[in-house]
């Protein structure tokens, strides 16, 4: 399990998404509006259909407004 914190200037809508290193999208985290401040989600390590993924590398993209960020992440099992 992973958590995702971030942090929004101003009421926005948000999108997180996780993909695998063949830039596949593996699952839609959030994709609604946040308030301002500081939030987090997290990822349990299952993908679209609900079943878990394999140990490996991932991405999670963000979008919230004008912002748009993508981090590394290690899933170890």
């Amino acid at each position: 399990m992973t958590r995702i914190d971030f942090n929004i200037p101003l009421r926005s809508h948000v999108n997180i998404s996780i993909y695998n290193m063949l830039g596949q999208m593996v699952a839609i985290l959030t994709d609604q509006i946040y308030e301002a401040g500081g939030h987090s989600i997290i990822w349990d390590g299952t993908d679209m259909s609900g079943s878990r993924v394999s140990s490996g590398i991932y991405f999670y993209k963000m979008k919230a407004g004008d912002l748009a960020i993508a981090r590394k992440m290690l899933l170890i099992k």
